[in-house]
């Protein structure tokens, strides 16, 4: 790295300590039955990741944003409807501190299909028997 370099670092970004960035307002912004996006932010600039999954151990991370922001949304797809989701942000700042979230949780929107095919079902009227159906089913018939 040259002194030109180091120079824009430092004036853009301050001295490197060895504190990690804070994150604050972690939010979950919207969910669809497969999406939800997760916003947050830190005191620093710093890149943006999420790890996320249906339990606690979490399983899934997202690719890495390396660009160095204080502003973070990230957007996770190929949920489960209807499912319960754990995650928790991460964000390392220019010196290499990482700051990593306490986990939150958010539910995915139901299938939206499975929820027409429900209504369909509901709003189907019953054929209405007929005087003599309805004396014949009376009797066993």
């Amino acid at each position: 790295m040259s002194a030109a370099e180091a120079l824009e670092l430092y004036t853009n970004f301050g001295t490197v300590t060895n504190t990690p960035p804070v994150i604050s307002a972690l939010a979950v912004l919207g969910t669809t039955a497969s999406s939800a996006t997760i916003s947050w932010t830190t005191d620093k600039p710093s890149d943006t990741q999420v790890d996320y999954g249906p339990t606690s151990a979490y399983g899934s991370t997202t690719s890495l944003q390396p660009g160095l922001v204080s502003a973070h949304v990230q957007t996770l797809s190929g949920l489960a409807a209807g499912t319960l989701y754990y995650a928790r942000v991460r964000s390392r700042d220019f010196a290499g501190n990482l700051a990593v979230s306490s986990s939150t949780t958010f539910r995915t929107a139901a299938d939206p299909t499975a929820a027409a095919a429900s209504v369909q079902h509901a709003t189907k009227k019953k054929k209405k028997k007929s005087f003599i159906e309805d004396i014949f089913g009376f009797l066993g018939f």
